[in-house]
């Protein structure tokens, strides 16, 4: 699950982690959250296209949304009970981003609306009512949707600006910001994302 989450390509030990992993996410006898997941998912069998749209969103929705440690919880029990009412969690929280992202990118369509894109070679957006948890997903929507770098920037908890970034094939972002990185006070990401 953690393989496909993270994106990266299924080739060598990724692709062998990812095909032993699904037999035995597969197996009867899997792990009582997997098979409760799968039950609430309506699949018998996971797939990794599964993972990839309807598992994996859900256990970054908590981390985005809460807390990450409910899908630690859930991933780890084994009484129905405690299942079903981690699960009904999990729902909650991936409701709740999924609303939430919806209600953001209306607001930043009408930004980015009144933007010339011919002379922008980049996007940044500055919206401090965005939840930091979710200006990964709204620089990749933009990313995706306007051919373009997107820098998404937020307030978090101590003031500081914090920005997730998007960039389209040909142009590594990463090296492009670490060109900064003595004015800034962290830099991570790769040639497509940063923050």
């Amino acid at each position: 699950i953690s393989t496909i989450g993270d994106i990266v390509p299924l080739l060598s030990e990724n692709r062998i982690i990812t095909v032993l992993g699904l037999k035995e996410i597969n197996k009867k006898n899997c792990r009582p959250s997997i098979g409760y997941l799968k039950s609430k998912l309506k699949l018998n069998t996971l797939t990794s296209t599964d993972i990839a749209f309807k598992v994996v969103p859900r256990i970054n929705a908590c981390g985005r949304m809460t807390t990450a440690e409910k899908c630690f919880h859930f991933l780890c029990a084994t009484n129905g009970n405690s299942l079903q009412n981690l699960y009904k969690q999990i729902e909650e929280d991936n409701s709740n981003r999924l609303t939430e992202t919806s209600a953001i990118m209306d607001r930043v369509y009408k930004q980015v609306s009144q933007v010339d894109l011919n002379e922008k070679p980049a996007l940044f957006i500055l919206d401090n009512s965005i939840n930091l948890g979710l200006i990964g997903i709204v620089a990749s929507k933009l990313c995706a949707e306007m051919h373009r770098p997107v820098f998404v920037f937020t307030e978090d908890e101590e003031g500081r600006l914090k920005a997730s970034i998007r960039s389209n094939d040909g142009i590594n972002i990463f090296n492009i910001i670490d060109k900064s990185r003595d004015i800034l006070v962290d830099v991570g990401g790769h040639s497509q994302a940063g923050g």
